[in-house]
């Protein structure tokens, strides 16, 4: 009994580190002087950070109704679809959440849509993980993954982390193909 409870803290560790993440980019913008207190100013980019934190955690909600449920992801698909950067990825979240939406409209059972839920989740996350669409990544992003990682160290697409060359699939080297790592192509 112990070790499931042990597995399932750490399960939750990594979207406690993500929920951090989006929460230090939601962050307004403090200015310190001598003289006076400090003055927050909350930024365009802090802004967009905050809604873009508060969308993920509805989407991690499970106590919506259907229609709720439904209404929400019409909103993230209308907002998807005025922001199309990340082409590849914002088509592969639409077609989810279309897909999600017909399930809902169906009335197929809350249980066996979990795992769409839980793909839909991780796409989203990755949306707004993008420095085009979150300009205050930028800031973890590169303090967690330096630009200049050197000529043998890859970024996977999909886990965010930085691995030796060798642990990503050769199909990663071309000029098309975004790098994943052999752990993460194993999983798909």
């Amino acid at each position: 009994m112990v070790n499931i409870e042990k597995l399932a803290t750490e399960a939750k560790k990594p979207d406690l580190k993500e929920i951090a993440e989006l929460e230090e980019t939601a962050k307004p913008l403090t200015l310190n002087f001598k003289t006076k207190a400090p003055i927050t100013i909350s930024t365009v980019e802090s802004q967009r950070g905050t809604q873009l934190k508060e969308l993920y955690e509805t989407l991690r909600r499970r106590d919506l109704s259907i229609e709720e449920r439904i209404d929400f992801l019409l909103h993230i698909d209308r907002m998807l679809k005025n922001h199309r950067k990340e082409l590849e990825l914002t088509d592969r979240l639409l077609c989810l959440i279309h897909k999600e939406i017909d399930y809902l409209s169906h009335s197929i059972a809350q249980d066996k849509i979990e795992t769409l839920r839980q793909r839909i989740e991780l796409h989203f996350l990755k949306y707004i993980r993008s420095r085009d669409i979150n300009p205050n990544m930028n800031k973890i992003l590169d303090r967690r993954y330096p630009p200049d990682c050197g000529p043998n160290l890859l970024q996977c697409d999909h886990c965010f982390k930085v691995k030796h060359i060798n642990k990503f699939q050769t199909e990663s080297f071309s000029d098309t193909v975004l790098p994943t790592c052999k752990s993460c192509f194993d999983k798909e």
